[in-house]
C-alpha cells in the first residue's frame, strides 16, 4: 500500500525564453507623405520618454496627453487624438498634416516590446493494475505558465498610432491554464507468423488516452 501511494511519480517540464518583439510605428487611414498610401507613413520621433497614455479615460479627455502629437504646419503642438496642447517634450512620436508632404524620421521596428517567458510542468502517477492486460493507470496534471508570469505587451502587438490598442503593454497572453487527464495502458501482443506462439513472443505497450479539463 505504502509502495501504491509514494511510487510511480513523476515530473516534466519545459521552460520558454524569448526575446521581445520588435515593432514599426505608423499610422493607418492618414496619408501624410502625400503618396497615395494610407498605411505606411511614421511619425516623427519626439521626446523618447514620453508617456504613452491610450487608456479610455485619456482618449476621452480634450485635456490629456497620449504621448503622439500634431504639428500643423506652423509649429503649434496639440494632442494628435484629443487635441489637448502640448509641448514637444509631452510627445514621444509627432505627426504631420494629411498630404503634407512630410516623411517622418522614425526609423523601422525601433519599438521593442518585452520579453517572453513561460514555464510548463506535469506531475504525473501511474498506478499499477493487477488485471492481466491493463499494465497501468496514467494520472497527468498539466500546468501551462504554472507560475502564471505576465507576459506583457504580447495580447494585442499593434504599432498602429489609430488604434486604441497602440503600444499597449498592459495586454498579456497566455495566463496560467491546467489541464487535467488519465490514461491506460495496455499490452498487447504483437502480431507473428502462424504456428505455435514462441515463449518470447513480442509485448507491445498500447496506451488509451482520456483526456479532460
Amino acid at each position: 500500500m505504502l509502495t501504491m501511494l509514494l511510487g510511480g511519480w513523476g515530473t516534466s517540464g519545459i521552460t520558454s525564453f524569448q526575446s521581445g518583439t520588435p515593432q514599426t510605428i505608423f499610422v493607418n487611414g492618414f496619408d501624410v507623405n502625400g503618396d497615395g498610401e494610407t498605411a505606411n507613413d511614421r511619425p516623427d520621433l519626439g521626446n523618447p520618454k514620453a508617456p504613452i497614455n491610450y487608456s479610455a479615460a485619456c482618449l476621452s479627455s480634450p485635456t490629456c496627453i497620449t504621448g503622439v502629437g500634431f504639428n500643423d504646419g506652423t509649429g503649434t503642438l496639440t494632442d494628435f487624438n484629443t487635441g489637448a496642447p502640448g509641448t514637444a517634450n509631452d510627445f514621444r512620436y509627432i505627426l504631420f498634416p494629411a498630404n503634407s508632404g512630410h516623411q517622418g524620421n522614425l526609423g523601422r521596428n525601433t519599438f521593442t516590446y518585452p520579453g517572453f517567458m513561460t514555464f510548463d510542468a506535469s506531475i504525473i502517477k501511474r498506478i499499477k493494475l493487477p488485471m492481466e492486460h491493463a499494465q497501468a493507470v496514467e494520472l497527468r496534471m498539466d500546468m501551462f505558465n504554472a507560475f502564471n508570469h505576465p507576459n506583457l505587451g504580447l495580447g494585442s502587438l499593434n504599432g498602429n498610432i489609430n488604434s486604441v490598442n497602440f503600444l499597449n503593454l498592459d495586454a498579456t497572453r497566455r495566463g496560467e491554464q491546467e489541464q487535467f487527464g488519465w490514461c491506460r495502458r495496455l499490452k498487447k501482443e504483437a502480431k507473428s507468423r502462424p504456428g505455435p506462439k514462441p515463449e518470447n513472443a513480442e509485448v507491445a505497450e498500447v496506451a488509451e488516452v482520456f483526456w479532460g479539463l
